[in-house]
């Protein structure tokens, strides 16, 4: 009799502890009250269309107050933007690769030319995309384009707004 008794508590010992792991697996598999594990996230899209320039920030047409600096910022779609390597490596332009120039009251310039350097073009060769233009009152064009490693612009990567910056706005 006690070896049938010893046998009977075995079994109901072993149905409370597997009782949790089965509601355990039967519920999903997660405990109550437990967030859910997220799930792995998609691959980023490859990128489509021709690459483009563009201001993120002024818009073409603002008009903006004398009373602060313009905070200029450029983005690009489907080209990615970095420091050209130093010029004494010897490397050759990298493709699908380049670096921002702005120009304050000159246009773009033509695709495989030079961007010449002078005091109303910046050169973007850090990589950044931002950047404080501070100016008097008066109407701007600027124009942001894509130069590659040689510092050659590059089809088609260029836009050109005009603002203007005004007192009492």
């Amino acid at each position: 009799m006690r070896l049938e008794q010893n046998s009977a508590n075995r079994s109901l010992v072993a149905s409370l502890l597997l009782l949790p792991l089965v509601a355990f697996a039967a519920c999903g598999g997660e405990p109550a009250g437990m967030p859910e594990a997220e799930a792995d996230p998609e691959p980023a899209a490859a990128p489509s269309g021709p690459p483009r320039v563009f201001f993120v920030a002024p818009q073409d047409g603002d008009i903006l107050s004398a009373d602060h600096d313009v905070e200029l910022e450029f983005g690009v779609e489907n080209l990615m933007i970095s420091p050209p390597p130093d010029a004494a490596s010897g490397e050759a332009p990298r493709e699908g690769v380049g670096h921002y120039h702005l120009g304050v009251g000159t246009g773009c310039v033509p695709a495989g030319e030079a961007i010449p350097e002078g005091d109303d073009r910046v050169d973007f060769d850090d990589g950044s995309n931002r950047y404080t233009l501070q100016r008097q009152p008066g109407t701007y064009e600027l124009s942001v384009q894509v130069a590659n490693d040689a510092n050659e612009a590059q089809d088609g990567l260029c836009e050109t707004i005009t603002i203007e910056i005004a007192d009492g706005v």
